[in-house]
């Protein structure tokens, strides 16, 4: 067939003939693009905390933009260091955590420590102790003096799940510095040198110790995602290797196969670098999409130039007529899969929205390189290749398969369509049941791995660092006069079963002490008068005091904050436990304003946002690729036929998640406009060369078996490169990447299954009893000799 019956065809061929001319400045330009992109990697910013993934909601953002002016970032700038002592009232062990904390008041930007022998509390009596029981603890010279001094601070209950965990074996000591949490390297430094402090600590002295906190868990995320990657890379080139040269037999197929996806990565890191998108924890794996959405399309081109050599096409014309052939439907599957991805765009997420533009951008410049380089190495390596050496596969395996596939399509059409539609249908409804929308901070890591470890045991045992906070503003403009409405609201908010610790200025004044024993929270608190709380906040009970009412309480009193902890619960049990606390603080202050704000709540409601944004993104990038595969195909039937492939493989995914209860969350939420763009990819490549064969006079049936025989052995292993990518993806340390691996696997199974025999057998179906249309004269181009025979 040649370029001039084909859409684009001439232009296709004009351009090949410039590139052709100019080969040596085109690949020098790229070289350059390449060495340029690298330059501008080194430059790249590393952002692997959580905070991409918090909502794009403007008013929530800005609410608690305006809180923490005030409050500053409660709980989330915090490093805990756990130490098992054995008995937290036993003096010895307890002075020497007290010399750790001295060690971890000496990082840099340290604001402040909690830990047992410095903590403020009141005493049974009321009596506040402003500096802790250090000073006491030193004047005491008996174990049983010893004792009576650590006995009160063992029973204050501001103390309980903050200093001292439920089995009074444990002790945390906390350490709280002034970095913002958007500041990811100068964390990254900082709990570098907390590390190190506290294993030093815990080695000379033989306790040992665990290390949390929300810094913590995002540089060990940051860690594991980046090695993760590394490995995920290896394993992927690994993968690809192998199904390139099971395909191809030839090392130099191989490399030229991979050559324009390797030079590609270094432009997509720069051109991500230029528009200021970082390497994030989602961002990471915009490298192995395009690289194996690259590698499957230059296997397409690869292939095409081998079948026109086994032809008998010579070298020169095989390589143009491949590069004009496949421009077109090239050029739509490409504008389709970056459409595909580009539909995230319309996430409010940052972390999908910046996914999306990355990984369309890159898709568009992998596509480009593949069109400069494919065709250059195809003329250093073949132009000299005699055609004898060219064999076309008569016994491969897939082309058996793919007969087997014809022959079913052919007879039984109608047979193929119900069973695939039955099929789906089954899956789905068996699959629906399942389907959940939930994310945790800390679920994609093994729950042997000590950050999940240190954390469990911090929620277990103390109060955890996740939750949200309660913004309170009383319209009377002072806290002076809430007291019994705050302690109301506290209280309700302390006897709901997933808190496990409530702070609020009610903590600055006298409580009754905690008894031994007790198994509760802890956290009930009597009405009590604020005056002494605003005082304390001023600074009339010291400094240490001070920093402790700063988180509770502005200076002027107009304002307070109660800080709730929980267990890392996922999004699906915290937006309805969110729900009881904003209904009990209507009820129980009805004269303050009480907004949900904080670092937690941002990122539940980023969460939140997921089912819709999926649900969005999917139509979105529907409403885009239909168009373009109409634009690609331009023939009514085969458009038809091809509509029902592309997107039965979503139902087939959702039902698939279901049944194996992955839940939709951060990766798995953007499977489905993945799947959108690239379904539609060997969809376009098939409908495209069946329309032309039939264009040239072929009957309908015979048109099927050509392109099955002869276009869907590559569009098959095309396929196979995007499993075997996605299958690498579950290489990764984390759950998350693991299960969008496998998600994104199994979709491009189906869609495989879809294309090469339901889409056929539909249009077998739509033009059945259709008189053969024979073409006019100037169409009438010969075939290529026993293609695919």
């Amino acid at each position: 067939m040649s370029a001039t019956g084909i859409p684009g065809g001439v232009r296709a061929g004009r351009i090949y003939d410039t590139l052709a001319r100019r080969r040596p400045l085109v690949l020098v330009c790229l070289v350059l693009g390449v060495l340029a992109g690298a330059v501008g990697t080194l430059n790249m910013r590393m952002d692997m905390s959580f905070r991409p993934v918090f909502t794009g909601n403007q008013q929530q953002l800005a609410q608690t933009a305006a809180f923490e002016k005030d409050f500053g970032d409660l709980g989330f700038n915090d490093l805990v260091a756990i130490a098992d002592v054995g008995d937290t009232g036993d003096p010895g062990t307890l002075a020497r955590t007290h010399e750790l904390a001295d060690r971890l008041r000496n990082l840099p930007h340290f604001v402040t420590v909690r830990e047992p022998l410095t903590f403020p509390f009141f005493d049974a009596s009321g009596r506040l102790h402003p500096a802790g029981v250090a000073a006491d603890l030193s004047n005491a010279h008996t174990p049983a003096e010893q004792r009576a001094v650590i006995e009160p601070v063992l029973h204050s209950p501001s103390a309980r799940r903050i200093i001292f965990g439920d089995d009074n074996r444990q002790v945390a000591v906390t350490v709280a510095l002034d970095i913002a949490n958007s500041d990811f390297s100068h964390w990254r430094a900082a709990v570098k040198q907390f590390r190190a402090t506290v294993h030093d600590w815990s080695r000379q002295t033989g306790i040992t110790t665990r290390i949390t906190g929300y810094p913590e868990v995002e540089q060990v995320y940051a860690h594991e995602v980046l090695f993760s990657v590394l490995r995920s890379i290896a394993v992927l080139l690994a993968v690809m290797l192998v199904i390139l040269f099971v395909y191809f037999r030839r090392l130099r197929d191989v490399v030229t196969c991979l050559a324009g996806v390797t030079l590609s990565v270094p432009l997509v890191l720069g051109v991500m670098t230029l528009l200021g998108q970082p390497f994030s924890i989602v961002n990471s794996q915009v490298l192995t999409l395009v690289l194996i959405v690259g590698i499957a399309e230059a296997l397409h081109h690869q292939q095409e130039y081998r079948r026109r050599r086994e032809a008998g096409r010579d070298h020169t014309t095989a390589n143009r007529e491949a590069f004009t052939i496949l421009a077109w439907p090239a050029f739509m599957t490409g504008l389709a899969t970056m459409v595909g991805f580009g539909a995230l765009l319309t996430a409010d997420m940052k972390a999908i929205s910046s996914f999306g533009l990355s990984t369309a951008l890159g898709v568009m410049i992998v596509y480009v390189a593949n069109w400069l380089t494919v065709p250059s190495l195809i003329h250093v390596f073949y132009r000299n290749t005699p055609p004898q050496e060219f064999r076309q596969h008569t016994t491969s395996w897939t082309v058996a398969m793919l007969h087997r596939a014809d022959g079913l399509l052919q007879r039984r059409p109608g047979t193929v369509v119900l069973g695939f539609v039955l099929g789906t249908t089954a899956l789905g409804i068996v699959g629906a049941s399942g389907l959940s929308i939930d994310q945790k901070v800390n679920e994609e890591l093994p729950d042997s791995h000590p950050a999940v470890v240190a954390q469990s045991t911090y929620e277990h045992q103390f109060a955890g660092f996740l939750g949200p906070v309660l913004w309170v503003r009383p319209r009377s403009g002072t806290v002076l006069g809430t007291e019994r409405q705050l302690a109301s609201l506290v209280n309700r908010v302390c006897a709901m079963p997933e808190v496990r610790y409530v702070a609020s200025p009610l903590d600055l004044t006298p409580q009754p002490p905690v008894t031994a024993g007790q198994t509760d929270s802890g956290c009930v608190r009597r009405p009590a008068d604020l005056s002494g709380a605003v005082a304390a906040r001023q600074g009339q009970a010291g400094p240490v005091v001070q920093r402790l009412a700063d988180t509770l309480l502005t200076s002027a009193g107009d304002q307070a904050a109660i800080i709730v902890r929980v267990p890392d619960i996922g999004t699906a049990r915290s937006l309805p436990f969110a729900e009881r606390i904003r209904a009990a603080a209507r009820e129980t202050m009805p004269d303050a304003d009480v907004a949900t704000v904080g670092e937690w709540w941002l990122a539940q409601q980023g969460m939140h946002s997921l089912s819709f944004e999926m649900m969005l993104s999917a139509i979105t990038a529907l409403a885009l690729i239909l168009p373009i595969m109409w634009f690609a195909i331009r023939d009514a039937k085969l458009f038809l036929a091809g509509i029902v492939p592309t997107i039965l493989p979503l139902f087939a995914t959702l039902g698939f998640m279901g049944l194996a209860h992955i839940t939709v969350r951060i990766g798995t939420a953007m499977i489905l406009a993945i799947a959108l763009g690239l379904a539609a990819d060997d969809t376009i490549h098939l409908s495209v060369r069946i329309r032309d064969r039939v264009r040239t006079g072929s009957a309908p049936t015979s048109a099927v078996t050509a392109t099955m025989l002869r276009t869907g052995r590559p569009a098959s292993f095309s396929s196979y490169v995007l499993i075997g990518g996605f299958v690498s993806m579950m290489a990764s340390s984390l759950i998350a990447l693991q299960e969008m691996g496998l998600v994104a696997a199994f979709t491009m199974s189906f869609a495989l299954a879809t294309d090469l025999v339901l889409g056929p057998a539909l249009y077998l179906l739509l033009v059945r009893g259709r008189p053969r249309r024979h073409a006019s004269a100037p169409a009438a181009v010969p075939e290529l000799v026993k293609v695919g025979a």
